[in-house]
């Protein structure tokens, strides 16, 4: 420690606590029983002692709490300069670091009672922080991260300290004069604090930064610009957006790195909802098309992984918008009931719900009128969408290239800088002139096909088929089949280029003339993910990631063009995995609402009844929204699946006691679909088989069950008095004291939700009840008596002295009070049946 004065940091061993005292005591002019002076000796002697110093942050934010203001004043630089100086030493330099935005917000806390304390923070603690950015060890560096993040988080250091201190050492670690020596870590750094920081440093400072590091030479600080340029996306304003971040993402689009095409293909989405609906039409779809063609394997599967998403983006409303997580990185939040999901955390995070309901949507977008520049948040406006068409593809020059930021960038430019990738895209997905019949596919008998049509098509086929050479080199997924089902694919090979024409360039040409929401070259891939080709030469999982973004796609084309993916979901639904099964089975509800009351009987019924006799796994994906998907049926086809719902009682593990409780809460939701008597003969069947269940947890869910049964038939009395009949005989006289149990609770339930008037109550239930308690059971007569206590004596009806039944009640309390179990007694015990007279 070179320079160091050896009065206040020694590394030897204590001399005398003699000589402690006696310094300390001249220092702080005062004795050294003072109050004042004890903590500032243990402060001192923390710091000359080598295995105390980690002690030193923690002492003087007690020093900052208990100091006198003279004193604190006087020996405020001697402390900070004690704590520069542990902050060195190599040992301890983590530890400490991790302390400093305590020390921070103590000194801030304090400044109130001693003013001098308003500085440490710039002077002091921020020098520490910063001068161990960019440290070789791991550790160290990691913790000056996460202390200035903490700092800046807590609003401990301003906007000028950022500007003056914080953001010269950033762009000093990412200089590019020698990029071997770029620091990765504070390439990272200063994405992550853009998010804290706010536009406006955000823009002036760091993006220029950004713009020069993503044309650098060094692919792997191109690669971590590219899978976190979507936190970028969330700071920065629309204009700056155009001009400076989306040219660099193109350009890395077509990067020569495989890993850096590859992370901008997963951040494909956040990209898009940036953009408006030209650039993302005319721009980024023929720039992700190229990148679903990619000759590199990994980066088509991460196209594909983000296809459906992508698609998903094109909506009207937007069904998504662009979050910042609590660790300050991008995330996709839906606009329905505001749930974050992402891709990197695995499929099970994306959450589609119906957006139906709403059509008057409220979207995100960034208002670059809007003041408050220093605040990340501050430019995030509310404004209505209006539905409409997006604007066509208009013609851009040819023979410009991408991969660095226009000199004066625009709009104009962004739109020119894709000619190439447009080029590319067009030459291997635009169908040759074609000699078949077009006129035959008008809007009205486009799905039918005469059969005679159909052979000449699949004669066409197989003399290509046989003539067509086998290629031995990287497959890749050039032109997609059309249509969900394989059957219907009639060709996967790349058109050629002379005057003959398949019958899939048809299809194509007739699919893209039926719908303009979305690019049919993304249709026409996604549908392609549930084949087997794709599967073979891209990734087994395709078919997995088609069925999680399928509700997102439909709800995108919505329900004029649902038949160009009906044969997808068919495919889907059939799929050998079952988890993709699952995937299906889980937002049929949410297609359904898409096609609509008549669509979803007349092509999703069949499905439904598919997947009752599935595996448990997949079945447990209608199941927990059973009563969604039964309300978007007719009335027809909700009778006709109502006798089969008995099916979901059969379980492959008698142990997966949550499908039976899962089972309850849907049926009790769906009561109020299906007239009073089909609830008693098809409901009521279930209701009882799942009383007896032997797992408590679902005979409350059925509890619930069997007394809005009651309720929904009410009107019907005849009705009610046969359920509830058969409800006593199967259970009050059961041999099953669990059966038993369960129907005084029942009775507890039937009082307090008022399912039944106390008079009828009176005279179908509670001579059954009051048998039970005779039972040789004690937790059955328990019951009884809780039942008693809780429910029946606080009803007027039952206290009245005229009333039929109250000799009884009063025969079973007293009975109860003397019964032999303790806690029956104890239930009873303040029941004074006189005071109730």
């Amino acid at each position: 420690m070179a320079g160091t004065d050896r009065s206040v940091i020694n590394d030897g061993p204590d001399d005398s606590d003699e000589g402690f005292e006696q310094g300390d005591c001249s220092s702080s002019g005062g004795h050294p029983e003072e109050p004042a002076s004890l903590p500032l000796l243990r402060f001192r002697r923390s710091a000359e002692h080598i295995f105390e110093r980690h002690l030193v942050p923690k002492l003087i934010q007690e020093l900052f709490c208990t100091l006198p203001p003279d004193v604190l004043t006087r020996e405020l630089t001697e402390i900070m300069t004690v704590l520069t100086h542990v902050a060195e030493d190599s040992f301890y330099k983590a530890e400490v670091l991790e302390l400093i935005p305590d020390v921070a917000a103590q000194a801030i806390e304090s400044s109130a009672r001693v003013s001098a304390l308003k500085d440490v923070v710039g002077e002091y603690l921020i020098p520490i922080v910063v001068r161990n950015l960019g440290s070789c060890e791991t550790n160290v560096d990691k913790a000056a991260q996460t202390a200035l993040v903490q700092m800046i988080k807590r609003g401990h250091i301003s906007q000028l300290q950022v500007e003056i201190q914080v953001c010269p050492a950033i762009l000093a670690l990412s200089k590019l004069d020698d990029e071997q020596d770029v620091d990765t870590g504070a390439v990272v750094l200063m994405i992550r604090l853009a998010t804290l920081l706010g536009r406006d440093i955000t823009e002036r400072i760091f993006l220029p930064r950004f713009v020069e590091l993503c044309c650098g030479s060094m692919f792997y600080i191109r690669k971590i610009l590219a899978s976190r340029i979507g936190t970028l996306c969330t700071v920065v304003g629309r204009e700056a957006f155009e001009k400076m971040v989306l040219p660099c993402y193109l350009g890395m689009c077509v990067d020569e790195i495989r890993d850096v095409r590859k992370s901008c293909a997963e951040v494909m989405m956040f990209v898009s909802l940036m953009c408006d609906a030209a650039l993302r039409r005319e721009l980024l779809a023929p720039a992700f098309v190229k990148l679903l063609q990619d000759e590199c394997r990994w980066v088509r599967m991460s196209a594909f992984q983000m296809l459906g998403p992508f698609i998903a983006s094109f909506a009207t409303p937007p069904l998504t918008r662009i979050g910042t997580s609590s660790s300050g990185e991008a995330v996709l939040v839906n606009l329905c009931d505001g749930c974050e999901f992402t891709q990197k955390g695995g499929l099970e995070q994306f959450s589609y719900n119906s957006m139906a309901a709403s059509r008057d949507r409220i979207a995100f977008c960034i208002d670059d009128n809007a003041d408050g520049d220093d605040d990340a948040d501050a430019d995030v406006r509310y404004h209505r969408v209006v539905e409409g068409r997006e604007a066509p593809l208009r013609g851009r020059p040819d023979g410009e290239q991408i991969g660095t930021p226009p000199t004066e960038p625009g709009g104009d430019d962004l739109r020119a800088a894709a000619a190439v990738t447009e080029a590319e895209t067009k030459q291997v997905n635009s169908p040759s002139e074609c000699s078949w019949p077009l006129d035959d596919f008008t809007e009205y008998n486009y799905w039918y096909i005469s059969p005679g049509f159909v052979d000449l098509a699949k004669d066409h086929l197989q003399q290509e088929a046989v003539a067509a050479p086998q290629e031995n080199s990287t497959p890749t997924v050039s032109q997609p089949p059309i249509g969900g089902d394989s059957s219907r694919a009639v060709s996967n090979a790349p058109p050629s280029s002379d005057s003959n024409c398949d019958s899939s360039s048809v299809v194509n040409n007739v699919n893209k003339a039926r719908q303009d929401i979305v690019p049919q070259d993304l249709v026409d891939y996604y549908v392609s993910m549930c084949q087997s080709r794709t599967a073979t030469e891209v990734d087994c999982d395709m078919s997995y990631y088609c069925a999680y973004s399928f509700p997102a796609v439909a709800l995108t084309l919505g329900r004029e063009n649902y038949p160009l993916l009906h044969d997808t979901l068919i495919l889907l639904s059939s799929n050998m995995q079952y988890k993709v099964r699952r995937a299906v089975a889980s937002s049929l509800h949410i297609v359904a609402d898409v096609i609509g009351v008549e669509g979803s009987s007349e092509h999703l019924v069949s499905l439904f009844e598919g997947f009752l006799i599935d595996l448990d796994e997949v079945r447990v994906g209608i199941l927990k929204h059973l009563s969604a998907f039964l309300r978007r049926v007719s009335v027809a086809k909700r009778v006709y699946l109502l006798p089969k719902l008995a099916d979901f009682l059969a379980v492959e593990n008698a142990c997966n006691w949550r499908f039976r409780e899962i089972l309850a809460e849907q049926l009790t939701d769906a009561l109020d679909l299906f007239r009073p008597q089909d609830v008693v003969k098809h409901a009521g069947m279930c209701s009882h088989a799942l009383l007896f269940d032997n797992v408590a947890a679902v005979r409350r869910a059925t509890l619930s069950l069997a007394t809005e049964i009651v309720k929904r038939i009410g009107s019907k009395k005849g009705l009610k008095s046969y359920y509830l009949a058969m409800t006593a005989e199967r259970f009050a006289h059961s041999k099953k004291w669990k059966a038993r149990q369960t129907f005084g609770l029942l009775c507890s339930r039937l009082l307090a939700q008022h399912a039944l008037p106390p008079q009828e109550f009176a005279s179908e239930v509670l001579p059954h009840l009051l048998d039970l308690s005779w039972d040789p059971v004690a937790n059955v007569r328990l019951v009884v008596a809780k039942c008693l206590v809780e429910r029946i004596l606080t009803e007027e009806y039952f206290m009245d002295p005229a009333n039929d039944h109250r000799m009884a009640l009063e025969t079973v309390l007293r009975r109860l009070q003397g019964d032999k179990d303790t806690e029956i007694r104890r239930c009873l015990e303040n029941v004074d049946l006189e005071k109730r007279a």
